[in-house]
């Protein structure tokens, strides 16, 4: 026979892991919802304006201004796919689809770097991919119109590809070279965070003696890197300018938000002591995700010294391997994109994302761990019985996590999970809009998620709310007394927000009172409503500003304005 029996078998629960991970992705996807993590409603409305020959820009905001945040691989891929079925809002589920399907293929490249690349057991690599499967937050990014799938199967397949280069210790030719290049560049176009990817794997050709090849390799790479360096950064309308303080607006990159941490809010050990900090607190619940439950809840000592001893216990296990490895020189390109990307990491991202930002590590954490378990901790008649129940309960952890979104009941999945139907008011809002205010006029929207939700879903121009508020050291540098100081206090934020709207001719704004509660009850979030005080403000103002249209849950409150 051509095929063994078993190795058909295998094949088969391969099949049916990957096709149990599309099926449960599919379940938990929400075919009328976009807009709700920030980033997909970007990506969606610039995809939008590539396919219909707008270039490059947010065409729904306010002065329609060029996309600078990410890099243009993964919009284009969902021009592609708008162009097929252009007919907004029933493409969401053809485009979320899409990332679903890159999703299972990034499933299936850590498979083959489990098995083929690590040498794991059968049974560990489904393990693993179960594992990573069942990881809610990797579900969040699938299910949804995020870049990281992409980007994981760009980087993971370039990893493959280093090792399958140099399987026969030959030097790599520049055709090699010239394909390591292309998939890299690629990741880096679908997300800035592959450049430790690419410094790593320079350092990897350099310190195997490859040193012509790590040259061209920087080299080409650099080059083909920079164009998005040089756009992005040369642009006037990166951010809008209040006073000497700069308004962070969904233009921004990563090394925007270095810069204005630095200028506006810390010191560099500050933000370095500030920064590691963070990747400790986060760096355990990337392994359990149920761990996450006890940020939810008021942070107690007893908490934070579980994930915290949970992160320095890992951490130490894997630089004892990581130390080890480098020892001996055995240097591989997966190790060295971990120790650069955790060394970048605390300067390079918002602090509040860290979780979504470690995600592309995860499959390459677990293999470590695996291995620093197998050649570290424990005698081999040991290893047949721990690193199974590791695995499985690893496995289990996930699933109990997960088990709240698999209710149907709870309208609004995995990132808004809760008995209370948001979508119901968005909806009222929107046929309001879209049937009572005038065809193009603009709304101002407090709440920035729902910004991009509105502006795929109507002809008005929408302006964000997405301030930028340095709160630690603001106050030393702008003192209440000094009027030109637009946000020393709260009061003068939302004079802010109003001087804007005013300034970019608003005609509504849109204010949502939902604020997601921090505790985990029962196992579903649970929502608070508030009054907002840029609501409370404006009415106030009753001659500015006039209430014309308010949800049926009380969510969602749309003024007009009457001064413009």
């Amino acid at each position: 026979m051509f095929f063994k029996r078993c190795d058909i078998k295998i094949a088969g629960l391969w099949l049916g892991l990957l096709a149990g991970f599309a099926a449960l992705a599919y379940y938990l996807m929400r075919p009328e919802v976009v807009g709700f993590l920030y980033d997909d409603g970007m990506y969606l409305m610039v995809a939008k304006a590539l396919a219909q020959g707008h270039g490059y820009r947010l065409m729904e905001i306010v002065d329609q201004p060029y996309f600078y945040k990410y890099p243009p691989l993964f919009p284009l891929l969902l021009a592609a796919g708008w162009l097929i079925n252009p007919h907004f809002p029933q493409n969401i589920v053809w485009l979320k689809s899409i990332n679903i399907l890159l999703a299972t293929g990034t499933l299936a490249l850590w498979g083959y770097y489990f098995r083929q690349i690590r040498q794991f057991p059968h049974w560990a690599c489904l393990l693993l991919v179960a594992i990573l499967g069942t990881h809610w937050r990797f579900l969040e990014v699938s299910i949804d119109l995020m870049s990281e799938p992409l980007f994981m199967l760009l980087s993971t397949l370039t990893l493959i590809l280093c090792h399958r280069f140099q399987e026969k210790n030959q030097p790599f030719t520049p055709a090699k070279v010239a394909l390591l290049v292309v998939v890299s560049v690629a990741a880096f176009y679908t997300r800035t965070m592959a450049l430790p990817l690419i410094m790593a794997i320079g350092l990897w050709l350099w310190l195997t003696g490859q040193r012509k090849q790590a040259g061209a390799y920087w080299l080409s790479s650099a080059l083909l890197s920079l164009p998005w360096f040089l756009w992005s950064g040369s642009r006037k309308e990166t951010t809008y300018v209040l006073g000497d303080f700069l308004v962070r607006t969904f233009q921004e990159t990563y090394f925007q938000s270095f810069r204005m941490d630095l200028k506006y809010e810390y010191t560099l050990p500050e933000l370095m002591s500030k920064g590691i900090g963070e990747l400790l607190g986060n760096f355990s619940v990337q392994f359990s995700p149920l761990l996450e439950r006890f940020f939810l809840n008021k942070p107690t000592l007893l908490s934070e010294s579980v994930i915290l001893g949970l992160s320095f216990t890992l951490i130490l296990l894997l630089g004892r391997y990581a130390y080890h490895q480098l020892k001996a020189k055995n240097f591989s390109p997966e190790g060295l994109y971990v120790l650069v990307y955790l060394a970048i990491l605390p300067f390079w991202s918002f602090y509040n994302v860290y979780p979504r930002f470690l995600m592309p590590l995860l499959p390459i954490l677990w293999a470590l761990l695996l291995s620093a378990f197998s050649v570290h901790w424990m005698k081999s008649e040991r290893k047949q019985y721990i690193l199974p129940l590791v695995l499985l309960a690893g496995l289990a952890l996930n699933s109990i996590h997960l088990q709240p979104y698999l209710n149907k009941q709870n309208p609004n999945q995995m990132t808004v999970n809760s008995k209370l139907n948001v979508w119901q008011d968005y909806a009222e809002a929107l046929r309001f809009l879209n049937t009572q205010t005038p065809p193009h006029s603009s709304i101002y929207i407090e709440n920035l998620d729902e910004a991009y939700f509105y502006a795929l879903n109507t002809t008005h121009q929408t302006l964000d709310a997405f301030l930028f508020l340095p709160m630690t050291k603001l106050e030393q540098l702008c003192p209440n007394q000094n009027s030109a100081c637009l946000f020393t206090v709260f009061q003068s934020q939302i004079t802010t927000h109003l001087t804007l709207a005013k300034k970019k001719h608003i005609q509504y704004l849109l204010i949502s009172s939902l604020q997601i509660n921090t505790k985990l009850l029962k196992n579903n979030w649970h929502f608070t409503i508030k009054q907002s005080p840029l609501a409370q403000t404006v009415k106030e103002n009753p001659s500015l500003y006039n209430p014309v249209f308010q949800s049926t849950n009380g969510l969602i409150t749309i003024y007009q304005v009457l001064s413009n």
